[in-house]
């Protein structure tokens, strides 16, 4: 496996959280899917397709402006920090996050089973 794979994989979930394309997030997201939004909110793979789903979220722009990407032998490693603008519950937001997650290949695809978000805080 080569970085370049799993750049392009990070390509296809920001697409597809972009524009809340159901089919793909579903192939991208493990099915145990753990994820720690940035108020320390515990999500899983139902709670992220449902709140694209129902428009609960909806995402206007993802800006990446640095990816690192560690690979394991069983694992990529991914660490973003993107400008993330859009509506949560009706509220717009925007602001500056840092994400992790951890790519597993598993029955020949890859997928994301854990990820983290934080709100970048300038000082």
């Amino acid at each position: 496996m080569e970085t370049d794979h799993i750049r392009a994989l990070e390509v296809r979930l920001r697409l597809a959280t972009l524009h809340s394309d159901l089919e793909e997030l579903n192939e991208l997201l493990a099915d145990d899917l753990v994820f720690i939004s940035q108020n320390g909110q515990l999500w899983s793979k139902t709670d992220d397709l449902n709140i694209h789903r129902t428009g609960r979220q909806v995402i206007d722009a993802i800006d990446t402006s640095e990816m690192k990407i560690t690979l394991t032998q069983e694992a990529a490693i991914v660490v973003v920090k993107a400008r993330v603008t859009g509506h949560f519950d009706g509220h717009k937001f925007s602001g500056i996050f840092r994400y992790s997650r951890v790519w597993l290949e598993r029955g020949g695809k890859w997928q994301v089973a854990s990820a983290h978000c934080s709100a970048v805080v300038t000082v």
